[in-house]
């Protein structure tokens, strides 16, 4: 398979340099939003990798529920929007 494989969580980006994808570290945003300060929570661990992702009101990950996971786990990461990805490639 040739594409564009897009990943935020660097814990995958590994598995995905070995295939024949054009692997992009990113958190995909809308058009105008490139540079954007996107809070996230992207686990270095394979148990709570597939649980991370975008931390807001709008999103599953919403800080306020998982007390079991800290504020210190967030990041802040910045967006990018998919036009300026396939501008790219």
């Amino acid at each position: 398979w040739e594409g564009i494989c897009i990943e935020a969580n660097p814990i995958y980006w590994y598995r995905l340099a070995h295939r024949n994808c054009h692997a992009v570290g990113a958190i995909v945003g809308t058009d105008g939003t490139d540079g954007a300060d996107i809070q996230v929570r992207l686990s270095t661990d394979r148990i709570h990798a597939p649980t991370g992702g975008i931390v807001g009101d709008e999103f599953d990950n919403k800080t306020p529920k998982r007390k079991q996971r800290q504020q210190q786990d967030l990041e802040h990461r910045y967006s990018v929007s998919l036009r300026t990805i396939l501008r790219k490639f």
